[in-house]
């Protein structure tokens, strides 16, 4: 009965994982997409399984599936980021959905303190959170702040802050600023989930619609609640021409990191739906995760600098 129930699941999975290319013609294919971290996981055990058993002729067709998974996967293992050695003017930024019903801001606060970021982007941000923040005294670590509480955006900077755009369909800011000497603008977005294809593709649209001038340093930040192996996802690279930060340091997954239900944390988050993408005069010198700041999403922490022109 075991061996069945593992062959079944193994199965499904290979076919989750096919079924996912699918995703620019339904919604509901594309969100398989999302699971690769999963999928590879589950394939990687039942190969390791079906050696041990000498199941040789389905090891072929799963290890064929793994194999078809990796190949997605690992391209976010290879570097391809231009060499830092020429770069300069180096700065961090963190970017947080610090999540509606976050309970903790005392947290959040020692993580941006601890960070000792140039810029802090959080998305579900609303007024308690603020509130807290500010008599945690994170003015004193960063002066300046471009708000929507509409579209529960915020950005947080050591530099001044002029905010040129907000809006709420989807969650929306266009905000320029300086890191150090370097004049940059900021597209801090909270997409929505992409079961709704046609929507979401409007959202894209609308984010498209931002952009400056391909000549001018621009970062999209942002919960996209996207993976890099969705369609939309790729639409969004498209659109933007701009770099993946996660190219070169791995798939790092961000959600879920809690379980609301069972008020337990989550030593492991399965979707890297948290981005950073930036243009291509920006190097890259690294990126990871952070703690668990009471969200249930993680902090990204991002290490970059200017390119020459």
């Amino acid at each position: 009965m075991l061996k069945h129930l593992i062959h079944l699941l193994l199965i499904i999975t290979a076919l989750l994982s096919v079924a996912g290319l699918l995703g620019e013609w339904s919604g509901l294919l594309d969100i398989t997409s999302h699971f690769r971290l999963v999928y590879c996981a589950i394939l990687i055990a039942g190969v390791a399984y079906l050696s041990f058993s000498r199941q040789w002729q389905l090891v072929g067709i799963i290890g064929t599936f793994l194999i078809f998974n990796l190949v997605l996967v690992l391209p976010l293992f290879s570097p391809q980021h231009p060499n830092t050695a020429n770069a300069s003017g180096p700065f961090r930024l963190v970017q947080l959905n610090v999540w509606a019903s976050n309970r903790h801001p005392q947290r959040v606060y020692h993580f941006l303190r601890q960070s000792q970021a140039d810029l802090a982007v959080m998305e579900e941000y609303r007024e308690p959170m603020d509130a807290a923040l500010t008599k945690l005294g994170i003015r004193r670590i960063y002066p300046y702040k471009a708000v929507s509480f509409n579209a529960r955006l915020v950005v947080y900077s050591q530099k001044p802050l002029t905010l040129y755009h907000q809006s709420t369909d989807p969650a929306l800011m266009k905000v320029t600023t300086h890191l150090g000497k370097k004049p940059v603008t900021l597209i801090v977005a909270h997409m929505t989930r992409p079961f709704d294809a046609h929507r979401y593709g409007h959202q894209v649209s609308k984010l498209a619609a931002l952009l400056p001038s391909p000549s001018e340093t621009t970062l999209l930040i942002g919960d996209l609640n996207v993976t890099p192996w969705s369609s939309h996802f790729k639409e969004i690279m498209t659109q933007t021409q701009f770099i993946n930060t996660q190219q070169g340091f791995g798939a790092w997954p961000t959600y879920p990191a809690y379980f609301p239900k069972t008020q337990q944390q989550n030593p492991l988050p399965v979707l890297p739906i948290d981005h950073i993408l930036v243009s291509r005069d920006i190097a890259i010198r690294s990126r990871a995760n952070g703690p668990n700041v009471g969200s249930d999403h993680l902090p990204v922490i991002l290490d970059g600098a200017f390119l020459p022109p």
